[in-house]
């Protein structure tokens, strides 16, 4: 089974095949793929940057999922364990879409508020970024959409949180794999946008017992971003839509751009309804979960 389901503050019980067997990645599992993969965020950039941005990114982001893909299977961890994909009930999908949509608006909240308080704080994080600028729709609806929700899921919400889920409660293993996921972006100003991104997608992988849900969300949720930034690209009149870029780990981050509009705008509201769709869709994803519909894995 994947997390506990008798109380979410209670790891899951000990048992007889625990003895004889593992059925998937433990802590110490955990650190050294994480360790490989911050390694592999920071060595490999380069060479990937050498090739057309499309292929680049694509190619350096499918890494990121391979490796607690091959990891689990060296190990002899049931895939089905590590990487949960659980059927999600259709209150629980919707739920998810209020969510993502909340998500978005605190995102271009948040940014329009780091850029207020540190202009000049993008300096650093556009010298490591990686620019995709003039992809064409169906490029990059894979290469900042799909690729990049379907890796990092797979290593985060998959490996890591199905691991800490056997070892420590709900919202430490949530809030725990949400950090991770905040850091192995490398980019200190939006480290806490990403991680409050995470715990949302913690939360409803936790709560559908399944990954799926959670690439879905992040894969909108980067195509939201994108596509919006491109729309206020054509608005000032560009002919291509600078501050487009994936960080380290291969995720859009809200381009400068789009939260310089969203700065002259008052952040309040955003927040205000930003808030009110995540809390209404987190509503939605744990009222549709049935325990005694928990797929067992």
């Amino acid at each position: 089974m994947l997390y506990p389901v008798n109380d979410e503050n209670e790891t899951l019980p000990p048992d007889e095949s625990a003895v004889t067997r593992r059925d998937g990645p433990g802590l110490i599992d955990i650190l050294v793929l994480y360790a490989l993969a911050l390694l592999y965020t920071n060595t490999m950039g380069s060479p990937f940057s050498a090739l057309p941005p499309f292929w680049g990114m694509s190619l350096f982001t499918v890494g990121i999922g391979l490796m607690p893909v091959v990891y689990a299977a060296v190990r002899g961890f049931p895939l089905s364990a590590s990487f949960p994909l659980g059927k999600t009930a259709p209150g629980q999908r919707t739920g998810a879409l209020l969510m993502t949509l909340g998500l978005v608006f605190l995102a271009l909240a948040a940014t329009g508020l780091l850029i207020l308080l540190m202009p000049s704080g993008m300096s650093g994080f556009e010298e490591t970024a990686i620019a995709l600028t003039g992809l064409n729709d169906w490029a990059a609806v894979l290469a900042v959409g799909v690729l990049p929700a379907l890796c990092e899921e797979i290593l985060f919400r998959g490996f890591i949180l199905s691991g800490l889920g056997r070892i420590t409660g709900k919202w430490r293993a949530i809030a725990f794999s949400a950090a991770l996921f905040g850091i192995l972006h490398q980019d200190p100003a939006r480290i806490p946008i990403t991680a409050g991104v995470g715990l949302a997608l913690g939360y409803v992988a936790w709560e559908t017992r399944s990954i799926a849900l959670s690439a879905a969300m992040h894969c909108l949720y980067n195509l939201s971003l994108f596509f919006m930034s491109r729309l206020a690209g054509a608005a000032q009149g560009l002919s291509e839509t600078p501050g487009i870029a994936l960080d380290a780990a291969g995720s859009v981050s809200a381009p400068w751009g789009l939260g310089l509009l969203s700065a002259l705008m008052p952040l309040a509201p955003f927040v205000a309804f930003g808030a009110l769709l995540v809390r209404a869709g987190a509503k939605r994803v744990r009222a549709r979960r049935d325990p005694k519909a928990v797929p067992r894995l």
